[in-house]
């Protein structure tokens, strides 16, 4: 599918290769579509049970980590959406192309009720525990404190989650992701073994 061509970083003897691609959204965390972003980035890659580990690590076996999560600035209006693997060099292009391909079936097909209900409830506990964690605990009241808010902010949004249906995550996703703005930028060591062409330098 479309987007810029990916980026080969060469890192000579580095084991297992690792993209990073994302793009950047302008709004922050107030925004109307928030919730529902937050929500669809998580079905995508954000547990184990997600799309892309499903699909990169599970059913092809193609990497050995697999996620992508979404950041909300909560004041200035800049998130940023991004994906990453963890894989053999050799397997490089057909990681990118998973990547991008599941990507593109969640912007056209959506998720199905049963993937989309467990998603939502692995999200929402998932915060809950944060919130039982010091060093987050800390985090979260150290930021609330400067930004002015308090935990019924959290509240709020959690409801807000809770209240989502699999076509109102769809359509957020579809409003604010453009895959053709997608960038992944590959650091492994992609040399040939001796003897053997380079495929990659080649293209």
């Amino acid at each position: 599918m479309g987007g810029p061509p990916g980026q080969r970083l060469q890192t000579p003897d580095k084991a297992n290769a690792v993209p990073g691609g994302g793009f950047n959204l302008p709004l922050n965390d107030t925004h109307a579509d928030f919730p529902a972003l937050l929500l669809g980035a998580w079905l995508i890659g954000g547990n184990s049970d997600a799309r892309l580990p499903r699909r990169v690590r599970e059913r092809e076996g193609l990497s050995y980590s697999t996620g992508a999560w979404l950041r909300a600035d909560s004041l200035d209006p800049l998130a940023v959406f991004n994906v990453y693997a963890i894989y053999a060099p050799q397997n490089a292009e057909r990681v990118e192309a998973a990547i991008r391909e599941e990507l593109r079936r969640v912007l056209e097909e959506g998720f199905d009720k049963q993937e989309f209900e467990d998603g939502r409830q692995a999200l929402l506990q998932a915060r809950h525990i944060a919130r039982n964690a010091d060093t987050s605990l800390a985090g979260r009241l150290a930021k609330y404190a400067y930004v002015g808010r308090t935990f019924e902010w959290d509240k709020a949004l959690e409801a807000r989650i809770a209240a989502l249906t699999p076509a109102e995550v769809q359509a957020a996703l579809r409003r604010h992701f453009d895959l053709n703005r997608l960038t992944i930028v590959k650091a492994g060591d992609f040399a040939a073994p001796a003897g053997q062409p380079d495929k990659a330098a080649a293209r």
